[in-house]
């Protein structure tokens, strides 16, 4: 089966959480959450078109990592799902190397699901089962976890993060960092899920 290499961020959704408002339970995150690299695999539209699977179904990948959460009673694997038109995306992949090596263990090894485009959290890590079904998925991390509250009182409206928001990070100079009086260079990246940055600007009074 024909594999293919791209090159692919993934941000992880609580990337500078300690900033969001209202305040939001998990880890504290500041900046630089994000990484970049080579991912090479199988197109997963592959290996579904083989399977030849209903138009309607619902894609859904478990990874070998499990723990225990205070709202259930057993172990639990974490799994995520996407919809066909997702999961049929030429650039999702189900990838064995990274940056042109096998795929490290923190990585993934020996596979991970790589979703171009969408938060982290979708591309599950050490690929253990996919599973096509014809019923939403309903797990935690898809529907209590990594889920958008737009209501913070009620869960009215809550929807699964997928999509990567325009976000940009200045990587010098750093935070709270001293320089002579002069002229300084600012530099950094700016990223989307969807679309393409066309300009970045720079503020020193929050404007």
């Amino acid at each position: 089966m024909p594999s293919t290499t791209l090159i692919d961020p993934l941000e992880y959704a609580g990337n500078q959480r300690a900033k969001f408002p209202p305040p939001t339970f998990g880890e504290q995150w500041e900046s630089g959450a994000i990484s970049q690299g080579k991912w090479t695999g199988i197109p997963l539209k592959d290996i579904l078109t083989l399977a030849k699977i209903h138009r309607k179904a619902e894609v859904i990948f478990i990874g070998a990592d499990a723990g225990t959460r205070d709202d259930m009673n057993s172990l639990f694997y974490y799994a995520r799902s996407l919809p066909l038109h997702k999961a049929m995306h030429p650039d999702t992949i189900i990838a064995y190397e990274y940056n042109g090596s096998p795929l490290p263990l923190k990585r993934g090894f020996p596979f991970r699901l790589i979703v171009p485009q969408w938060y982290a959290m979708a591309s599950v890590k050490w690929l253990k089962y996919i599973i096509v079904t014809d019923q939403p998925f309903t797990g935690p991390f898809q529907s209590i976890d990594y889920v958008y509250y737009p209501h913070p009182n009620n869960d009215e409206g809550k929807m699964p993060i997928t999509t990567m928001n325009v976000n940009s990070l200045i990587q010098f100079p750093l935070p709270y960092s001293l320089h002579r009086v002069g002229t300084i260079s600012v530099t950094g990246i700016a990223w989307t899920g969807e679309g393409v940055i066309q300009k970045v600007e720079v503020s020193v009074d929050n404007g």
